[in-house]
């Protein structure tokens, strides 16, 4: 039987071998800090579970996502992104990441650049949570009657699945605030637009369907083309939440930027850092509030 050994070549790559099986290590793999200490401590088990994690994600999807010298592919692409660099570092420090590897299948599969790139830093400046089969939770407000706010038409009980829109049937402009497509956000953004009135539901969205994130209400919403209605918020949460307000993270936030393209970037978000809330409450001025448009 092949006796514990490792190698570290001049450029930091461990080569160690395990119960007769070798398991190669670059230095910039996600686990490198803790295959050190698992080499110094002799841990073959500990070893071989960091040795078989990109394995496991290259098995995923049919293929379609892999990892390979710690960066992640879609379909032999490298991506590099907040999302990415989350999976990496929950692999890293041991935790379930299959969740936000079928988001990423999800994701990619929106033909738009934006809603690719930005939707994952909304998520998660937002505290909108990603589900197990790789979509995400958001909040609606609707009538009493559980129809939607702006045409009365559409119907938001539990278990409810509005007809699905044709992306050309939603507005993609980020710019405009109010305009057509099926709107959610954050439950900030729909208790403002609840008033205390008629009911707030958790729908569940598939990141496919999204079409923009508009500037507005600081990003708290975005426009999709279909959602299923999960559940109705209930009890002392909306109350204490009600009162509220995530702080800005606009162009002008330090967390944003605004490349050539005039697009906001989020870069740098990461769902450990602190988020920054502003705990006094906000007179609303009922007159100002807008109306989203409701196909």
């Amino acid at each position: 039987m092949v006796p514990f050994s490792c190698l570290i070549s001049d450029s930091g790559a461990v080569t160690v071998f395990v119960k007769g099986k070798p398991y190669n290590f670059a230095k910039d793999n996600p686990n490198y800090d803790k295959v050190t200490k698992a080499i110094e401590e002799k841990n073959e088990d500990e070893i071989v579970r960091l040795g078989t994690l990109p394995k496991a994600v290259e098995n995923y999807a049919g293929g379609s996502v892999k990892v390979e010298n710690g960066v992640i592919l879609y379909k032999n692409r490298p991506i590099h992104n907040s999302l990415t660099r989350r999976i990496l570092k929950l692999m890293a420090e041991g935790f379930p990441f299959n969740s936000m590897l079928k988001f990423l299948d999800n994701l990619m599969q929106n033909p738009s650049r934006h809603a690719v790139e930005e939707l994952y830093n909304f998520l998660v400046n937002r505290n909108l949570p990603i589900t197990e089969n790789g979509c995400f939770l958001a909040y609606k407000a609707v009538r009493p009657d559980y129809m939607d706010w702006h045409s009365g038409t559409v119907r938001n009980e539990v278990g409810d699945t509005p007809t699905q829109l044709e992306r050309n049937e939603v507005d993609d402009n980020w710019r405009v605030a109010c305009s057509s497509g099926y709107h959610v956000g954050s439950i900030d953004y729909v208790t403002d637009f609840h008033r205390g009135e008629g009911h707030i539901m958790i729908v569940e969205v598939n990141p496919k369907d999204v079409v923009s994130c508009p500037t507005d209400e600081n990003f708290s919403k975005c426009r999709v083309t279909l959602y299923t209605v999960v559940g109705e918020m209930e009890g002392e949460l909306l109350a204490q939440v009600y009162r509220t307000t995530p702080t800005s993270y606009a162009a002008s936030s330090p967390t944003a930027s605004t490349p050539s393209d005039g697009y906001p970037r989020f870069e740098n978000v990461d769902e450990d850092e602190d988020e920054d809330f502003d705990e006094d409450e906000e007179d609303l001025d009922d007159d100002e509030e807008e109306e989203d448009e409701e196909v």
